[in-house]
């Protein structure tokens, strides 16, 4: 949710998924922050099509730009003046693969784009933080070299960083006996096997449940 100074509207960003379809962004607009919320586009035309994770920043001027990720990959674009489709144009992709889970921020005259591994529905060893800076909204960004760019992922030890809690800690959180499946090559251990987030971030899981069969889903 974001507001448009211009038009003095508030604009609400989703993204939704599709049967057999790919997944897109839409956007409502209201008055109020607090709606009613009127539908204005069903799906941003975003240069690269789909809707995975996303940010919108609203710079100082007005204009605003969203960075999204689509197959694996993140890009910023600029959006029109009323914020409800894509300007087209100039876009930066990133260089980093497998990533997800953006931020777009500015902070005095520098432009900051977070982003992580992929770690969907299944990383309990949760997500690495590459963060990239630019002079201006549309790049070019560059990554910030600390720790080898990864602000978050370490190489894991036997105690405090093995998947950041025990099976006790998971169970009282989500109340299913210690039952959770990792699934491997996700987030911080998509490059190392042997690393894990300080930070948590993007930290999930799967739970294993069976239907009314009693099979496993």
């Amino acid at each position: 949710l974001v507001y448009n100074p211009s038009t003095k509207m508030y604009v609400l960003f989703w993204n939704y998924m599709r049967w057999g379809e790919q997944s897109v962004f839409a956007v409502a607009a209201s008055v109020s922050p607090a709606g009613p919320f009127k539908l204005i586009n069903p799906a941003i035309n975003v240069t690269r099509g789909g809707g995975g994770d996303f940010d919108v920043l609203v710079d100082d001027d007005g204009k605003a730009y969203i960075i999204y990720s689509q197959e694996y990959k993140m890009s910023i674009e600029q959006l029109t003046p009323d914020y409800y489709y894509s300007a087209g144009g100039a876009t930066f992709m990133f260089d980093e693969y497998f990533v997800d889970a953006p931020v777009l921020m500015k902070k005095d005259s520098s432009y900051y784009a977070l982003f992580g591994w992929c770690c969907c529905y299944d990383c309990l060893q949760g997500s690495g933080i590459l963060v990239h800076t630019a002079t201006s909204p549309l790049g070019p960004y560059s990554l910030q070299e600390q720790a080898g760019g990864d602000l978050a992922c370490v190489t894991a030890n036997s105690t405090s960083d093995q998947l950041l809690f025990d099976d006790d800690d998971l169970a009282s959180r989500v109340n299913i006996g210690g039952e959770a499946i990792p699934t491997l090559g996700q987030g911080c251990q998509y490059h190392n096997t042997s690393t894990t987030s300080i930070v948590r971030s993007q930290q999930n899981s799967v739970i294993k449940v069976a239907n009314c069969n009693r099979l496993t889903i």
